[in-house]
């Protein structure tokens, strides 16, 4: 579950970057 969490913080946090960029 804890994983699971992190990938998708992860998935966010590039999705987020590529927008700024």
């Amino acid at each position: 579950m804890f994983f699971r969490h992190q990938l998708a913080l992860l998935c966010v946090h590039m999705t987020s970057f590529a927008k700024l960029d």
